[in-house]
This record gives structure tokens, sequence and C-alpha cells, in this order.
């Protein structure tokens, strides 16, 4: 399924994901998780100029090529995103690539535990969003 969407969009567009969660998913998360999502989706749309909603998702498809040009320049916006999405994100609009959310139904975690740190994590992230504000919208 993603390969044919891939097929469906123009080389050198970068997907990303839109949120669609089950109630239960909902049901689990925190006010605080759903709130971080949706200013970080708010925040990202502006910076970017294109509409993204879920950043922290986890699912990205991109060419391998545009992959390569990203990793080449990340030291542009540093090097310290623990996940890498904001990374492939930032990344993708500097090189203006288009990125599109792609549906993605999250299901119950069956194991383990979130690799994320809400406050940790969260204070980092918005670090780096500041770091590319300046760097992508205010030079």
């Amino acid at each position: 399924i993603y390969f044919e969407r891939i097929k469906l969009v123009a080389k050198g567009i970068s997907l990303n994901n839109n949120t669609k969660a089950t109630e239960s998913w909902l049901a689990r998360n925190t006010v605080l998780n759903l709130i971080g999502n949706r200013l970080f989706g708010v925040a990202f749309s502006y910076l970017l100029g294109q509409p993204v909603r879920d950043t922290l998702c986890g699912t990205k498809a991109l060419w391998s090529q545009d992959y390569r040009r990203i990793a080449n320049q990340r030291t542009h916006f540093g090097d310290f995103d623990p996940f890498g999405d904001f990374d492939l994100l930032f990344g993708a609009a500097r090189l203006h690539l288009k990125i599109r959310d792609v549906p993605v139904h999250y299901k119950e975690r069956v194991y383990g535990s979130t690799n994320i740190s809400r406050f940790r994590h969260g204070l980092m992230l918005l670090r780096m969003t500041a770091v590319a504000a300046r760097k992508l919208r205010f030079i």
C-alpha cells in the first residue's frame, strides 16, 4: 500500500502521516499528549508552509536519494533530534520537498512501552522547533 501511495505522488515528495486514532488509543493517552501533538502540528504547518498533523508518528517514507540529501545537511538544524522525525521534516522543507499526510490507523500497543519522555523529550523537541523557526522563517 505504501509503495502504491508513493507511486501516486511526484518524485521528490516526502511522506508524513495523519493521525487517525481509535477510541481505545485516545482513551489511554493523556490530554497533554493530544495537546502537544496538536501544537506541534500547528507549529510545523506554519514553519514548513505545508499542512502537517502528526509530527511524531514514526512512519515516514521518502526516496533514498532524498534521505541522503537530508542526512548530508543534518547539521544545519543541529543534530539533536532524539527520534529523527523532526530532522526528516525540517530537512525535507529545507530542500523544498513536498510533504503529504498519509492516514495511519493506530492500534493498541501489545508489547513494550513508549520511548518518549513527555517532558524531557518535549523540551528538546521544542528547542529543535525554535531552531527551525529561526532558520526556516526568521532568517
